[in-house]
């Protein structure tokens, strides 16, 4: 590839197969072209990616990747001297806002074919160009590459966020965020209200304030406290434990239903249409 070859032709014509009468030389010039570098991402020209609109919470931070392995380098395929095209590439990827005409990440040229991100580098609503440049090896000192670009539409999605919280009524109520740093404390003798608050995208979900149905689904674990006190499993679905049903947003445990010097960690997984599940856990 990219070589010359030259072959020259020479002919006499003889007569009684001894004397010349007439003779030529031609000369012919063979180049060989010199094939370009073939850039491939795989997935098409055209991805469309639901971004999380509410993307500061990490839970909802995941890990996208843009694969170039299908690319080669015609002058190292044929070569029965190499074990593998894809060894002599190199990839330079960069992405690219397009919506605000903004590089956002690029990378060194690596030797291997991946790209990879985190999804909150992403805003939702906006177009970005991934692209890759492959670099061959290089041919009578000119150098190769080439170059291939996926377009990624991100659009928004609604992720549901969920923290809890309980409220304990006496002659007066106090309601306690149940955070992974607070474990409230409980009077067995009064019943127990938690509640779930949720986060729909960037919108607060309360009750007769959105259209969007949600579903609940609660559940409990529990373990003994420094007292040693032992309490057989709670089940949620047994008569007398719950004043409200188990697939309400809030949970209400009915008096004396817990008992004294054990932790029970209670979680509920709320749905919604058209957005991922999330759970919250919280321990009293």
């Amino acid at each position: 590839m990219g070589s010359v070859y030259v072959f020259n032709f020479h002919a006499q014509l003889l007569q009684d197969g001894v004397a010349i009468i007439s003779e030529t030389n031609r000369s012919f010039v063979v180049q060989v072209p010199i094939e370009p570098v073939v850039a491939i991402i795989r997935g098409g020209e055209n991805v469309t990616l639901e971004v999380p609109s509410y993307s500061s919470n990490p839970t909802y931070d995941t890990s996208l990747s843009f694969d170039a392995s299908h690319s080669y380098d015609p002058a190292t395929t044929n070569n029965t001297n190499s074990s593998s095209s894809s060894s002599y590439l190199r990839y330079l990827w960069t992405l690219m806002d397009l919506t605000a005409m903004q590089l956002v990440s690029t990378g060194e040229i690596a030797t291997l074919p991946m790209f990879s991100f985190k999804s909150s580098i992403l805003m939702p609503e906006r177009v970005y160009k991934v692209e890759v440049t492959i670099v061959g090896i290089a041919i009578n000192g000119m150098a190769r590459n080439s170059s291939t670009f996926q377009l990624l539409e991100a659009m928004a999605a609604d992720v549901i966020v969920v923290s809890l919280g309980t409220t304990t009524t006496t002659t007066t109520t106090t309601t306690t965020s149940m955070t992974s740093s607070t474990t409230p404390r409980h009077n067995t003798n009064e019943r127990l209200t938690i509640s779930s608050f949720a986060v729909l995208g960037q919108n607060r979900v309360d009750a007769a304030a959105t259209t969007t149905t949600l579903s609940y689904q609660w559940s409990v674990i529990q373990r003994e406290g420094g007292g040693g006190n032992y309490a057989p499993p709670l089940n949620l679905s047994a008569p007398g434990v719950l004043l409200t049903d188990i697939n309400t947003k809030n949970l209400v445990l009915a008096p004396n239903v817990l008992i004294a010097g054990v932790f029970y960690e209670f979680h509920v997984e709320v749905t919604a249409a058209a957005a991922a599940a999330a759970g919250a856990a919280g321990t009293i």
